[in-house]
């Protein structure tokens, strides 16, 4: 075996360091897909304290600005605060937030909904 690969290094370098390099990108987005499965965002209606106002926005498909108003945030400001940090700020319960969102984001949606 290592008399192959020593043959193969010497006849073919660049053959070897291409399917080297081929074997690590591979490797690296097997991994990144994993990672990206073991850590998908929670299903529709789900808010958690470790979100932030832009995931909380982007997994509800509702505007940011939706949510930066419904906790009280700076409308230009870009917050990247996870919410139990702004909870943890103000001293309230991430619980409270978390109840005042998801108001917030049922007005959102019944605003949205074609009225007959």
């Amino acid at each position: 075996m290592k008399r192959t690969i020593r043959t193969l290094w010497r006849t073919n370098r660049i053959l070897v360091i291409a399917f080297a390099v081929a074997v690590l990108f591979t490797l690296a987005f097997g991994l990144r897909a994993t990672v990206f499965y073991m850590h998908r965002p929670p299903p529709d209606g789900e808010i958690a304290g470790w979100m932030t106002v832009r995931h909380i926005a982007r997994s509800n498909d509702i505007d940011p600005l939706i949510v930066k108003e419904a906790l009280g945030l700076d409308l230009e400001a870009h917050d990247h605060r996870p919410l139990a940090r702004i909870a943890r700020d103000r001293g309230l319960s991430p619980d409270i937030l978390v109840e005042t969102l998801r108001n917030a984001i049922d007005e959102a949606r019944e605003a949205q909904e074609p009225r007959p």
